[in-house]
């Protein structure tokens, strides 16, 4: 399996600390980066009378943030100074605006907390939005369609949250924040509860979630079609025509590689790759993202790209 290192990013974000990684329909690469000492602010936690440790959906103040985004080889910085999203995920925008979502999101009796926040290419803020709670990757389209999955907590609800935005597992959205579509799922295969993975191509989008992990693939016209698939776990997902890779597991397959070939509705020909990092990468992997045929790798300060289409 060869994996391509692509790009050392250590003199770019010189000292401070990534808080959130992004991969954009070009597969271009945007890092939001901060302050060491804000790290506290960007994923604060709170510990229950029990003893058990949750997520902050909020900041308990702003904290300066970078965003900076390599395209196309060119590379840009954006300043935003006072930043108030916490746990966030990130996505470049066509026209240079940059998306920033906190994942977690509190009902508040029925003004939820607008955790969407689209600023403009100078790093001012433009509008906010609610996306709702428990989300578990956010990715923009070719057509500035934001696609949103939900892990179990976003589908089955917590926070106030009696009935879901997110309850349906993956859904797509406008740029004005409107719900464009719901996920249902093709016949024959359950509702998602927690979607594990997810990957927006030009040619749709593919998932891959709880309880029996099958690969879905949803067309331009809003279409599903489902594979079913013995693969388990998965957290990352890259497709090709014919294939399909799927990334990590559970317990001691967190790192596992795993290639398929789609047959009629069923998954066929799994092959497990051997997988390592080019050189001596000491760096454990902090990030995995699939987008189209490739999957994107984040291990220290380097980047570097696996494409399916290699094997095919």
């Amino acid at each position: 399996m060869q994996i391509h290192h692509y790009l050392n990013f250590a003199d770019a974000i010189a000292g401070q600390q990534i808080a959130a990684v992004g991969i954009g329909p070009d597969a271009d690469l945007i890092l939001l980066v901060i302050d060491p000492s804000d790290s506290s602010a960007a994923f604060g936690r709170y510990v229950s009378p029990a003893g058990a440790s949750f997520p902050h959906a909020s900041t308990p103040r702003t904290y300066p943030a970078s965003v900076l985004h390599w395209k196309n080889g060119s590379f840009r910085r954006v300043d935003i100074a006072a930043l108030d999203v916490a746990h966030p995920k990130i996505q470049p925008m066509a026209d240079g605006g940059i998306l920033i979502v906190a994942s977690r999101c509190n009902f508040n009796s029925g003004a939820p907390d607008k955790n969407a926040a689209l600023y403009d290419s100078q790093g001012r803020l433009v509008r906010r939005w609610v996306f709702g709670d428990g989300i578990q990757d956010v990715q923009v389209s070719r057509d500035q369609r934001i696609w949103v999955s939900y892990f179990d907590e976003g589908i089955f609800g917590n926070r106030g949250w009696n009935t879901p935005l997110g309850s349906t597992g993956l859904q797509c959205f406008d740029t004005e924040g409107e719900t464009l579509w719901r996920f249902e799922p093709p016949a024959g295969f359950d509702q998602i509860c927690d979607c594990y993975a997810m990957n927006v191509a030009d040619d749709g989008v593919w998932a891959c979630y709880y309880t029996d992990f099958p690969i879905v693939h949803i067309s331009k016209n809003l279409e599903t079609q489902g594979w079913s698939n013995n693969i388990d776990g998965a957290r990352a997902i890259a497709v090709t025509r014919r294939k399909a890779l799927l990334w990590g597991g559970y317990s001691t397959n967190r790192k596992r590689c795993v290639v398929q070939s789609f047959g009629n509705d069923y998954m066929t020909s799994s092959q497990e790759l051997d997988f390592t990092l080019p050189g001596d990468t000491p760096s454990p992997i902090t990030h995995t993202i699939g987008r189209a045929s490739t999957l994107h790798f984040i291990a220290g300060m380097s980047w570097y790209q696996f494409d399916l289409h290699t094997l095919s």
